[in-house]
């Protein structure tokens, strides 16, 4: 192979396909990345067998061919070269990039096969929703090996809506978009997390969805110039409606910041492994207490809310409840409580002339289960 490609647009698309390669991989093609001859340009590729990105790039092509390289060695001399163009030359013993010659390489015809298509329904849909909606719910899954479904995120996409869901058990995110779908059929699936986190890092960078093809045991999403290809998880996510209460009757309106920034100073004084805070909640007032016997360390804090209903008492974990509130772009948040050991709703709320109701346009939400209170 003979190319010649431009050093910034080579170096962007390294980085890219650097995001899908595994840390610890089971065979040493895993650390790898193919890069191959197509049409007018070149294919660059990695995988960790469950989820692949394949990015097209035009460059000038010499000679056809392809060649597998460590990802790490190429992102670091493509890094230390400062031309605007490189020139990469390969054959069977070696690489030759510029001025850096890579010897023994592996053969391309160890790497994976991997998929630029799959067979199922295709869903178009807008750029920005999809973004906004993985931005409100990723982050929840769980690192529980026995229970697989939870290692993913649930996702339902009807003529009407999309939806989203990611638990972990202690904590569960929701989120529903409106918005008007041509599909057939409605779909439910199960996708694992680092495809998630891989979609959502290439539009974070505004590479193009076109959209996304489905079956039951797979789905493909077409950028316009990345194909990412992922397992689904097998299984059958849990009924998260059930454990959403639906009738938690004392309603606490709470300012964001001022929340946020209370919990945040108070969670370098938490025991390490519960970082449990207590709230107490007041007619229009919340006490926020901090007792850590490990190390002797006792406070209390008072913020103004709005809540006119009988006091109520609950722990909840500081860090878990920080990173919900971080989610929520509302200055005023909308806690939903009724018991210290029933799950508490929390809710973004806009405000409008003095009167708080709740955003509509992205429906979005955060469960947060209680720790049981240690004294």
């Amino acid at each position: 192979m003979k190319i010649i490609v431009g050093r910034f647009l080579f170096l962007n698309t390294i980085k890219q396909v650097y995001e899908i390669i595994p840390k610890n991989p089971c065979l040493p093609t895993l650390s790898c990345i193919l890069i191959e001859t197509k049409n007018n340009g070149i294919l660059l590729s990695g995988t960790d067998l469950d989820v692949s990105s394949r990015i097209f790039l035009d460059c000038k092509i010499k000679e056809r061919g392809a060649f597998v390289i460590h990802a790490k060695q190429l992102l670091d001399i493509v890094c230390g070269i400062k031309e605007s163009n490189i020139n990469i030359e390969s054959n069977n013993d070696e690489i030759i990039i510029n001025e850096t010659k890579i010897n023994g390489i592996l053969s391309s015809d160890d790497f994976p096969q991997l998929k630029d298509s799959i067979i199922g329904e295709f869903v178009s849909f807008p750029v920005f929703h999809l973004e906004d909606i993985i931005e409100k719910i990723r982050g929840f899954v769980s690192v529980d090996f026995q229970r697989s479904a939870l290692m993913g995120i649930y996702c339902k996409i009807t003529s009407d809506e999309i939806i989203m869901v990611a638990t972990d058990g202690h904590r569960l995110s929701f989120c529903k978009k409106q918005i008007g779908l041509e599909i057939k059929n409605s779909i439910e699936m199960i996708i694992p997390n680092k495809t998630i986190e891989y979609v959502l890092y290439l539009l974070s960078k505004n590479v193009i969805l076109k959209g996304m093809y489905y079956n039951k045991n797979e789905t493909l999403f077409d950028f316009s110039n990345v194909k990412i290809w992922s397992k689904l998880i097998d299984g059958i996510y849990p009924n998260y409606e059930q454990v959403i209460p639906k009738n938690n009757s004392k309603i606490v309106y709470i300012n964001n910041q001022v929340f946020k920034e209370t919990i945040k100073s108070a969670i370098p004084f938490l025991n390490n492994i519960t970082k449990q805070i207590k709230l107490i909640f007041l007619q229009n007032r919340l006490e926020i207490i901090l007792k850590n016997s490990d190390t002797g360390i006792e406070s209390k804090k008072c913020i103004d809310i709005k809540y006119e209903n009988d006091s109520i008492t609950t722990a909840f974990n500081a860090n878990f409840l920080l990173e919900i509130l971080n989610r929520i772009e509302t200055d005023t948040v909308r806690l939903e409580l009724e018991t210290p050991a029933t799950a508490c709703i929390i809710k973004p709320v806009l405000q409008f002339e003095g009167l708080l109701f709740n955003t509509m346009d992205l429906e979005y939400y955060y469960l947060l289960m209680p720790l049981r209170l240690t004294d």
